[in-house]
Formats: structure tokens, sequence, C-alpha cells
């Protein structure tokens, strides 16, 4: 008899389960069905090119909140998955630095926000090998940048001599955006399409959740 029950009480446990994992299914099928109608939920994504290196690689999937932001300006230094403006339908993810009213720059391969060189300090050997990024082309030189506020994160610059390197002084307008890759000279980014006005950022990015690099899988993004 105590064996008999015993077996009974891993069969409730398994069907507990069982409808415990089935009621997260549901949720999470409602939680995106609401993505794709303009609420609340989330996206998945996968990542094609390098212009979020190191930060995004080829090969990372990344799971994103949808419909955060409603309009309004994201804070500085945030990662967001928007509509690229020239056509409303492909989505890119770049990193926000400029907030309406800031003034936004490059010289001689810095960035200046509001007249102020922004904070650029390179990495240390063994905080590059931290970062396990490996490129067929060879590991560019990484460097911490911090923005107005402390937000603090990695970007890649090959060298401060590039196409993109010295640009205009770009004042952001009401209701947008100035958005950066962080692969400084591999991005099509602000300094060359403008702004993005915020009502066509819809995502958040949060962590990566698959990636050719096993190690790098429930990573958070930042």
């Amino acid at each position: 008899m105590p064996k008999k029950r015993a077996s009974n009480l891993l069969l409730m446990g398994l069907t507990g389960i069982g409808m415990a994992g089935g009621a997260l299914f549901a949720l999470a099928i409602a939680f995106r069905i609401s993505g794709f109608l303009g609420g609340p939920g989330y996206d998945l994504y996968s990542i094609p090119s390098s212009s979020m290196s190191p930060t995004l690689r080829i090969g990372d999937y990344m799971f994103a909140l949808a419909n955060v932001n409603g309009g309004e300006p994201p804070p500085r230094g945030e990662i967001v998955v928007y509509k690229w403006p020239s056509d409303l339908k492909t989505d890119f993810d770049k990193r926000v630095v400029g907030l309406p009213g800031d003034r936004v720059q490059y010289r001689e391969g810095r960035l200046y926000l509001n007249g102020e060189m922004v904070e650029r300090v390179r990495l240390t050997t063994a905080e590059v090998e931290m970062l396990k990024f490996s490129d067929e082309r060879g590991v560019p030189p990484f460097y911490w940048e911090r923005l107005p506020g402390g937000t603090r994160y990695v970007i890649a610059e090959m060298s401060d001599d590039e196409m993109l390197d010295n640009t205009d002084e770009f004042i952001v307008p009401p209701g947008h955006a100035f958005v950066l890759g962080d692969n400084r000279d591999n991005s099509l980014d602000g300094r060359k399409d403008g702004f993005v006005p915020l009502e066509l950022i819809h995502g958040k990015p949060l962590y990566i959740y698959w990636s050719k690099d096993r190690s790098r899988i429930g990573e958070r993004i930042q």
C-alpha cells in the first residue's frame, strides 16, 4: 500500500507540473499575442549583423519586452528596438545616446554630448579576455563609455579616423531620439540616418536566450 500511494502521489505531482506548464505556456502565448496587437508583450529576435558588437553578436538570439515606451523617451544608454524610419518595416537595435533637446556630435572619433566629451576608457587585457570575443578580422580596441547619469557600456572603435568619426552637430528635435551602434566604425545609425521618432521605438532587449556561443545564453543585455 505505501508503495502504491507513493506512485499515486508521483502521478499527482506530475499532473500538477503538467498543468502548471500548460498554464505558463498559455500565458506566454497570450503575452506574445498582446505584443503583436500593440499591447504589453514580448518579441524574439536574432542578430544578423555586428553593428552592436560586442554587446550583441552575430548568432545571438534575444528576448525583448514589446511596446513598453508608449512614445516616451527611454533613458540615455538604453538599447532599444525600433522600426527603421526609411521603410517603417525593418527592425533595428541601437543604443540611445541623445534625447529631445540634446546636442550630439562626433569629433575625431569621440562622442560629444551637449558640448562635453563623453568619458571613454580602454578596456584592460583582462577585461577583453572576459568578453570572450573573437572575430576573423581580429579583436578591435574596446572601450568603456560612460554617459552623463552614469550609464556605462562597452563599445568597439577601430580607430578615431574613420568615415563617421567627424560629424556635424545634431540637435535632437522634440519627439525623437538619437541612436548609435556599439560597434562605432561599423554601424548604420543616427550619424547617417538621422533621428528616430519615439513612436517607432517598440522594444527593450532584456537577455540573450540562445547563442552559437553557449556561454552567452542567459546573459543580460545592457
